[in-house]
């Protein structure tokens, strides 16, 4: 008999058939395992690290940086990424893919536990391989590398007004932040025989610091048809000859530059942070609640790619 005429001449046991493999089916989709969220193996591991009341440079000096050279002789690196933040830091090692993350978890969790025993009292490092438990509302890591040798408080500042914008006014990037470098800060250095020169007091030049930059006051309110409006007066100065220029006392003549050296400058670094060892600056950007990741990660990576 033909196979082609099979349904024709035996319809009833065609039918069996196919009501046979839907039943067995049904029965394997009841059974079959389901995991709205299953477990993944990643490809890189942390070493997180605190050293309580060391500064970062100490930190960077002392653990990061020993860490690094360790790591950087290990089969199959593919990225190292170091982040620290006051006595606290993070160090991630990304593998290439295909590697037994279990066995280079092993090797770090070696290398650490022999650094352990050159630290300090109080120093602990912790080794963890990264799984689904680091998949937050964090989007993407952007790492902001110069074309030389420029100083990272310079590439800091050039991420803060250039590159952050940019980024941030993304549509589905709730919030960008910058780690690694410190904020411009001015900074007023009082100089004691200057400020007794001209008959003031080191205590009374802090005290009008303090008051010019903070000085914002709440005044009252205006009301009208649209309702009321708060009034503030804001006398701080807009930049830093003017500060500078800023009378100490309002019955002296003496001005903070008579007194003391003000400058504008980086600050102190409360962060540090290192892609394969070499300084960068890091830029976190976190995804809005509904926004689509796969998209966003896409505009992201696009945009990372120009060079500025």
């Amino acid at each position: 008999m033909n196979f082609l005429m099979l349904p024709i001449h035996r319809p009833v046991a065609v039918a069996m058939f196919f009501l046979g493999i839907m039943l067995l089916g049904g029965v394997a989709w009841q059974k079959m395992p389901v995991e709205l969220f299953p477990v993944l193996v990643g490809s890189e591991v942390n070493v997180s690290f605190n050293r309580p009341g060391s500064k970062p440079e100490v930190i960077e000096r002392e653990i990061l940086l020993p860490l690094q050279a360790q790591v950087s002789a290990m089969a199959d690196v593919a990225e190292t990424r170091g982040t620290i933040r006051g006595p606290s830091g993070n160090f991630t090692v990304r593998f290439e893919p295909g590697v037994d993350i279990k066995i280079r978890e092993f090797e770090l969790q070696r290398m650490v536990t022999e650094m352990q025993r050159d630290q300090p009292p109080g120093t602990w490092l912790n080794v963890q391989a990264t799984g689904t438990g680091a998949i937050s509302e964090l989007a993407m890591m952007v790492h902001v590398l110069g074309s030389g040798d420029e100083d990272k408080d310079a590439l800091f500042d050039l991420t803060e007004q250039l590159i952050i914008p940019r980024f941030a006014s993304i549509s589905g990037v709730s919030q960008a932040t910058a780690t690694g470098g410190a904020k411009r800060q001015v900074t007023v250095t009082v100089d004691p025989e200057r400020t007794t020169a001209v008959g003031l007091s080191v205590e009374g030049v802090l005290n009008m610091v303090q008051r010019t930059v903070g000085r914002m006051l709440y005044t009252g309110s205006l009301e009208n048809e649209d309702g009321r409006t708060a009034v503030m007066l804001d006398g701080r100065p807009v930049g830093v000859n003017s500060l500078a220029n800023a009378r100490v006392e309002y019955n002296s003549p003496a001005l903070l530059r008579h007194t003391s050296d003000v400058v504008i400058g980086p600050g102190r670094e409360e962060q540090l942070f290192r892609v394969n060892g070499k300084p960068a600056v890091g830029l976190a950007l976190f995804q809005e609640q509904d926004s689509n990741l796969v998209r966003l990660g896409r505009t992201i990576r696009e945009l990372s790619l120009i060079h500025i």
